[in-house]
């Protein structure tokens, strides 16, 4: 079984979450790119809960870039929400808190779609 817990949300919007304690290293980048056509609706509108993730490496920022690079190109959008203090340091040390937009809970990023033009 792996790291992801996927759900459907209604209105092509998919939240992808983790359990609690999760280190998204390079185990969890591999599942992450493994699944990312599963996870890319049409258009991709997904939302990852990252309030159960403690920690995340080079690997799992690639393949969060990479995931929200295809989700732009096919029409979508990645949103990140409940991103924990440690890890969000490291999205703002890398400059990527302006690449991803960020919610304080997944209710107000499926809401950010659902209020999309």
């Amino acid at each position: 079984m792996g790291i992801l817990k996927v759900r459907k949300e209604g209105d092509g919007i998919t939240v992808v979450g983790c359990e609690p304690g999760t280190v998204l290293d390079a185990a969890g980048s591999s599942e992450l790119r493994t699944r990312a056509e599963e996870l890319l609706g049409a258009p991709p509108r997904l939302v990852f809960d990252m309030g159960g993730v403690e920690f995340v490496d080079s690997s799992a920022i690639g393949a969060l870039v990479g995931l929200l690079r295809s989700a732009r190109e096919a029409g979508g959008d990645v949103r990140l929400a409940r991103v924990g203090r440690d890890v969000r340091t490291i999205f703002e040390l890398t400059r990527l808190d302006s690449v991803f937009e960020i919610h304080p809970s997944v209710e107000e990023a499926v809401l950010s779609f659902r209020n999309a033009p």
